[in-house]
C-alpha cells in the first residue's frame, strides 16, 4: 500500500521541488519536511512544510524562509518546532510555534544541528562546535527554553552526529 506523499505540484508557484529530512508529528497523521525550489545553476535554500496525511492539507512554515530551515522536528507534547536555521557563525537551533509566532535562537555557539525532543518535550538533545570547526563534534543536552545546556559525549577523533532521543 505505498503511496507518494509530496510532488512538485503542491507547492505554489514551484514547478520542480525536491524533498528531503522527512519525520513523523507525534499524532502518526502529520509529516513535516524539507522541500527546495529545484533550479538547476541556482542555490536553492530549504524551506519547512507539514503535511496532514488523511486530509491532505499542508501548513508552509513561510515565517522561518529566510533562515533557511531544515532538520525541523514537532515537540511530542506542545505546539512548538525546533529546527536548524543559518545565523552568524554558523547554524543555530531554532524554537517556534506551529502557529509560527515566538521565534526563539536556543543555541549560540560556533554551531549547532541536528536537534530532537526528549519523549515529554521538556529537553532537546542536539550536536555543537562552542568555537571552532576543528573542535570535535559534541552531543549536548539543553531545556526546551534553551536553559541548562551540558555537554554529554565528545570523543577526539571520532564523529558525534545526528542524535535521536
Amino acid at each position: 500500500n505505498w503511496h507518494q506523499l509530496t510532488n512538485s505540484k503542491m507547492i505554489p508557484g514551484i514547478s520542480r521541488a525536491s524533498f528531503s529530512l522527512p519525520s513523523w508529528a507525534p499524532d502518526g497523521l502529520s509529516v513535516i519536511f524539507n522541500y527546495n525550489d529545484n533550479i538547476p545553476d541556482q542555490y536553492n535554500p530549504p524551506h519547512v512544510a507539514m503535511m496532514n496525511i488523511p486530509s491532505n492539507e499542508i501548513t508552509f512554515f513561510t515565517k522561518i524562509d529566510t533562515l533557511y530551515p531544515h532538520h525541523a522536528r514537532i515537540s511530542p507534547k506542545f505546539n512548538e518546532l525546533i529546527f536548524v536555521g543559518n545565523a552568524i557563525p554558523g547554524d543555530q537551533i531554532y524554537r517556534i510555534n506551529l502557529d509560527q509566532t515566538n521565534l526563539v535562537k536556543l543555541s549560540d555557539s560556533f554551531i549547532a544541528g541536528f536537534p530532537d525532543w526528549s519523549s515529554d518535550g521538556e529537553r532537546i538533545i542536539f550536536v555543537q562546535k562552542m568555537s571552532s570547526i576543528e573542535e570535535p563534534d559534541a552531543i549536548w543536552v539543553m531545556n526546551r527554553d534553551g536553559s541548562e545546556k551540558r555537554k554529554l559525549i565528545s570523543r577526539e577523533g571520532y564523529l558525534c552526529s545526528m542524535p535521536d532521543w
